[in-house]
């Protein structure tokens, strides 16, 4: 498929965000073999500050392609998690610190584990974390240097929240760290409810 790419969304009423068109080959018979080339192409824009459903457009081209593959790949281009605004991360108490400690090859890749979550995507390496509360999960991160580990709660819409970030010294995570995950976990229920 051949598309224009994606721009930054505009918060603008009715303005059209991008046109993306797909190609393809339609062969039927009706009493003779008939084919004919055409072109789709999805209209994105916004009504009032949100997505509006994509308008459809068919058009005759010269530029044959697969239609399934070129429409999968116009709908998942679409309605993709990248096309929302990513969560803001929000570190806890001394977990930005604790981060910035990390060797650069580990603060690095905790950084693009973080900038996956922001998006609505998963990390590459991870377990869920419900000794300390329910939705808490911890990114792992295998180093040179070491284990390090950052725990993290994303189920809430206004934000990512980093709760601590370690480095792990013994196979078993210590009973300190997750002390301290599950307090800062319980202040941060206690903020958002107020």
């Amino acid at each position: 498929m051949q598309h224009s790419g994606i721009p930054a969304l505009s918060r603008r009423a009715g303005i059209t965000l991008c046109s993306i068109p797909a190609y393809g080959t339609h062969t039927h018979s009706r009493g003779r073999l008939k084919s004919c080339n055409f072109s789709i192409t999805w209209d994105v824009f916004l009504e009032r500050g949100r997505l509006a459903k994509p308008r459809l457009t068919l058009n005759r081209t010269r530029n044959p392609q697969s239609v399934t593959s070129s429409l999968a790949s116009t709908y998942k281009t679409l309605y993709s998690p990248r096309m929302v605004d990513p969560k803001p991360a929000e570190f806890r108490g001394s977990s930005l610190d604790d981060l910035r400690a990390f060797p650069l090859s580990a603060r690095r890749e905790a950084g693009h584990q973080l900038d996956q979550i922001q998006n609505g995507l998963e990390p590459d390496d991870w377990r869920p974390m419900n000794i300390v509360g329910h939705g808490v999960k911890e990114i792992r991160i295998h180093d040179a240097a070491g284990a390090f580990r950052v725990i993290y709660v994303a189920k809430f819409a206004d934000a990512v929240y980093v709760l601590h970030c370690f480095q792990k010294k013994t196979e078993k995570t210590s009973r300190a760290d997750l002390e301290l995950a599950t307090k800062r976990y319980r202040d941060l229920l206690k903020e958002l409810d107020q």
